[in-house]
């Protein structure tokens, strides 16, 4: 449905930390948010997205696909 993503600083070098959660997830919509910090704590990016939840989705090509891709 919507995804927004802010870069804040750049990251140079060492270990990056990328934290997630889920906000709100109803019956038809989840809103989720992300942090990405690097390992001194500096926040580089955060981003939010809202999805939509489609319980009875089949792919096209779904007999072919492992299990934990459906």
């Amino acid at each position: 449905m919507e995804m927004k993503l802010n870069y804040l600083a750049p990251a140079k070098d060492g270990l990056l930390r990328g934290r997630g959660r889920c906000i709100k997830s109803g019956r038809n919509l989840c809103l989720a948010d992300a942090q990405v910090e690097d390992a001194n704590g500096r926040l580089l990016a955060h981003g939010t997205v809202t999805v939509m939840i489609l319980k009875d989705l089949s792919l096209e090509g779904q007999a072919q696909l492992p299990p934990k891709y459906l």
